[in-house]
């Protein structure tokens, strides 16, 4: 029978089936809107003549996405169909193309004839027509109706389900070399024009509606580049008279084709609002954040009843320094903790971006066999702020704190939650050399609403005296200045000094104190809720550093103290004191966070005479110094 003869029978047995009652029972509900498909293509030869040798491979790696092409299809009118067309909606394809060409007599010339070795990556686009995937379910639809029966018997031999597979990519230009028309010894570049692409799959669907399959052949040609064209098919001889094209015989040229065509996976991604996990694609807002918000996401595949396995996060491509997990702050210390690999490959994951205007998060995972990955760009918003201070320009020997100007304008509601007692000290009135004080006040300059603390680390190095010894420390290491944070809102207020008190009690003649600090502005995003903003983190935005020194003195134990105010009195550290008041803060844009731990104690005081004396003032240092000198007041 031919084909057309086929045909006229084939359309008798359909016009029975689809007047068939009951045959409403195959509905659009029943149809996978989404496939997903990935085909692997195989070719390589050695094509031997008298005078050449030909040698190369073609290697072909295809995935993408059909969408069902509903307004082809007879379901929205309301009748049973017996082809579900499927067009292209997104394919690429990986090509590699080798191939070399050797003269076998090259008397004078380069036995080198030609010699191409490129690879690329190209669109496949759709063919015109109905669709690119034509499934036919003519087997289905006879047994839905239990009607197939009724055909011809000429006619049952075409009832199958089965599918006709298109893959038409454009011409690609492969790069290589030549012999040289002017010069054969010579080899030129030189760039030819190839179609990769060029593929029709025709095979029966399995029972369980499986669109997956693979086919091996060769053929022979006696000379010149194979056939990259290609089409196979396993349907019945009544339906596909040939199998292979080119045909299947033993020879110099081996093909490979595998493909599976399922109900497409999409790996998404959701990031939690509240109570509720929302998919990130469906608002643009979710990509907008602020530097300190909690970003919280997960992973998730469709459809239903998939399982996604070794999934593994990436956040700005695997440099995951512009990111923290939690940020650890309290009296006793100060530590970024960092995101950890084993956080990275779990389904679900948490984290705060402290820095940086773009970010990318990225998941992979396996699915079914397959890795599939979805990638999501963040705009990050950071805060403006700007800083404006008062300061004295006095130290004086007084009660502390008592009528300061400065001190007076500083709110109480921006104190620290449990501030140091500023006027007493083991219960007593302090006195002594003090600094009148500096008042620190921000503003937030950007449209970026949140929350201000203010957080003070501090390095100093003293010089004391008694009546018959010296003793100098050194400088120690960072360490939290009096309490975490020092203060919240706008304005932080600070007035460091060296009480008499202690001095007194311990029987000093001198006591120089050199305080260089380093305070931060840190900002806190805010939520739609309290309890959202509680979970958000603070991030560092601005660092002002200054310093205060002093340095007071008696001539003897009975006499009173004064302040020794020379400008040539040596600094410890090599430089000079400078008088009260001429060493201005700075401020600077701040994106490291102020750490400390409690290990970062007073440093010791090491005594310049003999090493019985140091001996001696590591007691001392321990007695006098057991507590932050400069916690002790303000």
């Amino acid at each position: 029978m031919n084909r057309f003869a086929w045909i006229a029978v084939l359309t008798t047995a359909l016009f029975l089936i689809l007047e068939t009652p009951g045959a409403s029972q195959f509905q659009d509900k029943d149809v996978k809107k989404t496939l997903e498909v990935r085909v692997r293509f195989h070719s390589d030869w050695n094509v031997d003549t008298e005078g050449e040798n030909n040698t190369g491979s073609l290697e072909l790696n295809m995935k993408g996405i059909l969408e069902y092409n509903a307004g082809m299809s007879s379901l929205p009118r309301g009748m049973m169909t017996v082809m579900l067309p499927y067009k292209i909606k997104s394919m690429q394809a990986f090509y590699t193309y080798k191939q070399r060409i050797t003269d076998k007599d090259p008397q004078d010339c380069s036995s080198l004839i030609a010699d191409y070795n490129d690879s690329g990556t190209m669109t496949v686009e759709s063919v015109p027509g109905p669709g690119d995937l034509m499934v036919h379910q003519l087997g289905s639809i006879g047994r839905l109706t239990k009607m197939s029966q009724m055909a011809p018997p000429e006619a049952q031999k075409f009832l199958h389900d089965y599918y006709d597979f298109f893959l038409v990519g454009p011409d690609q230009e492969i790069k290589g070399r030549r012999r040289s028309p002017q010069d054969c010894k010579e080899m030129v570049d030189h760039t030819k024009r190839l179609k990769p692409c060029d593929l029709e799959i025709r095979f029966l669907m399995d029972e369980d509606g499986a669109m997956s399959g693979g086919a091996n052949w060769t053929t022979h040609i006696d000379s010149g580049n194979p056939f990259l064209s290609v089409k196979v098919s396993n349907l019945p001889r009544e339906m596909e008279p040939e199998s292979f094209s080119p045909k299947n015989e033993p020879g110099n040229v081996r093909y490979n084709l595998s493909w599976e065509i399922k109900e497409a996976v999409a790996l998404t991604i959701q990031r939690k609002m509240g109570e509720d996990w929302v998919d990130i694609d469906s608002d643009e807002s979710l990509k907008d954040i602020t530097v300190g918000e909690r970003i919280e996401l997960r992973g998730v595949v469709f459809p239903e009843g998939k399982t996604m396995n070794s999934p593994q996060w990436s956040i700005d491509g695997n440099n995951h320094q512009n990111i923290i997990k939690k940020y650890d702050a309290s009296n006793a210390q100060a530590r970024v903790i960092p995101i950890t690999d084993a956080e990275l490959n779990k389904e679900e994951i948490v984290f705060f971006w402290y820095r940086g205007e773009q970010g990318k998060v990225k998941l992979q995972a396996d699915v079914d066999g397959y890795s599939y990955d979805k990638e999501v760009p963040f705009q990050i918003q950071r805060p403006d702020y700007s800083v404006e201070w008062e300061n004295s320009q006095n130290s004086k020997i007084d009660d502390f704190i008592e009528g300061d100007d400065i001190r007076g304008k500083w709110p109480q509601d921006n104190w620290p939650p449990h501030p140091p007692q500023y006027d007493q000290f083991q219960g007593q009135k302090l006195r002594g050399l003090r600094y009148d004080g500096i008042l620190f006040t921000c503003t937030l300059e950007s449209d970026t609403p949140g929350e201000t603390q203010w957080v003070q680390l501090i390095e100093d190095v003293q010089k004391i005296s008694t009546f018959d010894e010296n003793f100098a420390s050194t400088p120690g290491e960072k360490r939290l200045d009096k309490v975490y944070p020092c203060a919240r809102n706008n304005s932080f207020f600070d007035a460091p000094g060296i009480p008499i008190n202690t001095a007194n009690e311990k029987g000093y003649q001198s006591w120089r104190a050199i305080n260089d600090f380093e305070l931060y502005i840190m900002f806190r995003p805010k939520g739609r809720t309290q309890a959202e903003t509680e979970k958000n983190e603070w991030v560092p935005v601005k660092l002002i550093k200054w310093s205060w020194g002093g340095e007071m003195r008696r001539n003897d134990p009975q006499s009173d103290w004064y302040i020794n105010s020379s400008t040539d009195s040596p600094r410890l550290d090599g430089g000079t004191l400078e008088p009260f008041g001429e060493n201005e803060p700075t401020e600077e844009d701040t994106e490291e966070y102020p750490t400390w731990s409690s290990s970062n104690q007073k440093p010791g005081l090491a005594d310049k005479k003999s090493r019985k004396d140091n001996l001696c003032a590591s007691r001392c240092a321990r007695r006098s110094f057991g507590k932050n000198t400069h916690s002790a007041w303000i």
